[in-house]
């Protein structure tokens, strides 16, 4: 393979490492304003849900979470596999190491463990978001019914 190969390689490699980092933030955001919505909904407006509607919801809002795990998990995985790919062309460009930071040069595993603190911290607010809004509509949708 040519420099300008590699170099091509490295410029779709780096798109895509935004991408897989810009995924799970857009994906919080819209399910955090769907929770909200639902959430001020039943809490201002005093909505009344029989047992039915208040199952059909919950099930939306599980499946909408299991959904989201998913991709959280999913972007966090496909970022390490190409920082690894950036890493190792990297290497291969012999940039300076006295310049450029140390991990610019190591691989990491491509395991879930691996920067937990990141997606783990997405993972906690979504189930957080899931728990108060099953806590909303199972509590205080048959308070006022």
């Amino acid at each position: 393979m040519s420099n300008s190969d590699d170099w091509e390689i490295y410029k779709i490699a780096v798109h895509d490492i935004g991408r897989y980092r810009d995924w799970p933030i857009r994906i919080l955001t819209f399910t955090s304003a769907l929770h909200f919505a639902l959430l001020a909904a039943l809490t201002i407006k005093e909505l009344d849900l029989d047992c039915g509607v208040s199952f059909a919801i919950s099930s939306a809002l599980i499946i909408i979470y299991a959904s989201t795990i998913y991709h959280f998990t999913h972007c966090h995985k496909e970022y390490l596999r190409l920082r690894n790919v950036q890493t190792k062309l990297n290497c291969k460009f012999d940039l300076d190491p006295d310049i450029y930071p140390e991990k610019w040069f190591q691989e990491r595993p491509v395991q879930l463990q691996e920067g937990l603190w990141g997606w783990g911290f997405y993972a906690i607010y979504a189930t957080v978001l899931l728990v108060l809004s099953l806590v909303v509509i199972w509590q205080l949708g048959f308070q006022w019914s």
